[in-house]
């Protein structure tokens, strides 16, 4: 019966100790569980909060560059605006450069036509030109001859008052009455 007694406490104790290390096997199964779901929960934290960092650089970089993009668009406009603003310039000063010739053509036309109807006014004008140049060439020409004839009939002139003179001083010595 001790035996028994034994046995029966024995067997208490063992399914007592079973049930207790069932448990203990079952609460450090459910502190793993735990353990793994908090570590699971930590890494999907760390991974949300990763991921939220990448975002925002992300977002960062994507700001940078639409800003960097919207210079260069600017610059770009510019740049059209400006050369726009120099190619009406040079279609302008073309466009008034033509405008000249053609009032230019215009006027040696008229002028042609004029010319044309009026060719024997034209004519009589340049005789009339060519032949005042000629008297005033004449006149000057005249002018320089009579003051050339002038000058050589004064030499003349001169020449023999001296020579007379001469002569008569000559008598003057030579004669009678000395």
């Amino acid at each position: 019966m001790k035996k028994i007694a034994l046995s029966a406490i024995l067997v208490f104790f063992i399914t007592n100790t079973y049930a207790d290390l069932d448990a203990l096997r079952q609460a450090e199964l459910q502190g793993e569980r735990e353990e793994r779901i908090s570590a699971n929960k930590a890494k999907a934290a760390a991974a949300a909060k990763r991921k939220a960092q990448l975002d925002a650089i992300a977002k960062k970089e994507a700001k940078k560059e639409a800003k960097k993009e919207a210079k260069e668009e600017r610059m770009y406009q510019d740049y059209m605006a400006d050369k726009k603003r120099d190619q009406e310039y040079e279609d302008l000063k073309r466009q008034i450069e033509i405008e000249d010739m053609r009032a230019e053509l215009e006027e040696r036309k008229a002028m042609r036509k004029a010319r044309a109807q009026k060719a024997d006014d034209f004519a009589d004008a340049d005789l009339k030109n060519i032949n005042a140049h000629t008297d005033v060439v004449q006149s000057q020409a005249d002018a320089r001859r009579t003051e050339a004839e002038a000058t050589r009939d004064v030499a003349k002139g001169t020449g023999d008052f001296l020579s007379k003179s001469g002569d008569a001083a000559v008598k003057k010595e030579s004669g009678w009455f000395k």
